[in-house]
């Protein structure tokens, strides 16, 4: 990582060779605030190309978090869900861990999870080409608030819910370099 001195001091070098001037008039906040923005907008970047090109994957791979697993709690009957974490940017796989009793055996299976839209969710849950499935290793899920809720139409018991996504990076903050060496962002 580069330092946020160092950042502020090539914003600086760089802006003094258009104009002398104009670098006298920008403030450490401002150069902060300008910092993350330029950031943002190449983390936004990135993320549209995360899954097809993986040298550009190779530039979040300290931003990704792997198979976090996850407390869930129960949504409905048929249903549960888990929050998702506020540091969370861009979820990128999402599967859980299921259990079915058959006779007297219990299978265990890893499902993953197809998203679902909200208004096709009812007709999602009855039709017997994507309704929850343990033999087919799927099962559906939407998102609703800050939470992930993955249905199970009461044909399995769902264990562990894992996901894998990209963290949103800590913003860039120097105020070690300001007159009191604190700034309000």
């Amino acid at each position: 990582m580069i330092s946020a001195a160092k950042l502020q001091s090539e914003v600086r070098r760089r802006v003094n060779r258009f104009n002398t001037d104009y670098a006298k008039e920008l403030s450490i906040t401002k150069i902060d605030s300008l910092l993350n923005e330029a950031y943002e907008i190449w983390l936004e970047n990135r993320l549209a190309l995360f899954e097809t090109n993986s040298a550009l994957r190779r530039d979040l791979y300290p931003l990704e978090e792997k198979n976090k697993r996850f407390l869930f709690k129960k949504y409905s009957d048929d249903a549960v869900y888990i929050p998702i974490p506020d540091n969370c940017l861009q979820i990128t796989r999402r599967y859980c861990e299921a259990e079915k009793l058959c006779g007297n055996k219990v299978l265990k299976r890893k499902l993953t999870l197809m998203a679902v839209q909200t208004d096709d969710l009812s007709d999602a849950l009855k039709s017997p080409y994507i309704k929850p499935s343990f033999e087919w290793e799927e099962t559906l899920y939407d998102e609703a608030g800050n939470n992930l809720i993955v249905y199970t139409n009461q044909e399995f018991t769902v264990n562990k819910v894992y996901i894998d996504y990209v963290r949103k990076p800590k913003r860039i903050q120097s105020p070690s370099l300001t007159k009191d060496k604190k700034y309000i962002d």
